[in-house]
């Protein structure tokens, strides 16, 4: 079973568990960032590879 992930907030922090969920969890799939900057959740979302981005 996979399990879609959202991250909420994409700062330095936000960012570092979105890398994590995408490397290091397996049957995970980050499927979304979201950030109030949304150059900020583009490269976030480009970076981990999630399926969407939302600002």
């Amino acid at each position: 079973m996979t399990v879609r992930v959202a991250v909420i907030v994409a700062g330095v922090m936000g960012a570092d568990h979105a890398k994590i969920i995408a490397e290091d969890v397996p049957n995970a799939t980050l499927q979304l960032v979201y950030d109030m900057d949304g150059a900020r959740a583009r490269a976030v979302a480009d970076t981990t590879g999630a399926v969407r981005l939302h600002r």
